[in-house]
């Protein structure tokens, strides 16, 4: 009896030397042998996203731009009609809209390749009383975000195969576990890129349009007055 036992083990002892040494991380090069490591292989594929998360070089510049224009005239609505065609002409679209009798104020998103002939033919609808242009270099976060979908995604992939491998019930479900949380992060980050690709690509423009003020006789009577009582006292 003992010896069997002992038979017994010493054959079990090398059965598990030669799972321990098989030379996939995949899935058994002898399927006979049933050396398949569902553990060891999900640990690889999880590492994917952590090891290559910064794989991919900057080959390009990524802009956020962004444009003020205030305007004054003396009919605020058809110089807003003048505004939203002058965009719409851009293929640029209304992103929001305010106002009252004496203020309009206007937000619109237009693609980044004519984002400035829209703002010159903006800048002709009314008297200029204040323009301003910003930016902001996003080319890390970009080239970082799109490197690590792309390879969550790469991630995604290999814990399929190995889905296709695993044998038990205990396996299929460890494996179904990872996907879930791998597709998790990747529809979170797949939401920033979106996010981030349209920043990049339609640049917004804020248009504040004021009325001008027309000043009647009396007025302009009364400025005159008001220029020559000045002059009485400051020379310059």
């Amino acid at each position: 009896m003992n010896k069997n036992i002992f038979i017994t083990f010493s054959v079990l002892t090398v059965f598990s030397v030669g799972c321990a040494t098989t030379p996939s991380s995949y899935g058994p090069s002898n399927a006979s042998l049933n050396c398949y490591n569902i553990e060891a292989d999900c640990e690889v594929a999880g590492a994917v996203d952590l090891a290559e998360g910064d794989s991919t070089s900057v080959n390009s510049k990524y802009f956020i731009w962004s444009g003020d224009i205030s305007l004054e005239h003396k009919d605020i609505a058809i110089c807003e009609e003048s505004v939203i065609k002058a965009v719409q002409s851009y293929s640029g679209k209304i992103k929001s809209k305010s106002g009252s009798n004496y203020r309009i104020d206007l937000d619109f998103f237009v693609p980044a390749n004519n984002f400035e002939k829209c703002m010159a033919s903006i800048k002709e609808c009314g008297d200029v009383t204040y323009n301003s242009v910003y930016s902001k270099d996003v080319t890390a976060e970009y080239v970082d975000t799109k490197s690590r979908l792309d390879n969550l995604i790469k991630t995604r992939d290999k814990y399929k195969n190995l889905l296709e491998k695993a044998q038990t019930v205990e396996e299929i479900l460890k494996v179904e576990k990872e996907l879930a949380r791998v597709q998790s992060e990747i529809d979170a980050k797949t939401a920033v890129f979106n996010a981030l690709k349209n920043d990049v690509s339609q640049y917004e423009i804020s248009v504040e349009i004021r009325r001008k003020e027309v000043k009647g006789p009396l007025g302009y009577l009364f400025s005159g007055i008001g220029y020559i009582a000045k002059k009485l006292f400051i020379w310059n």
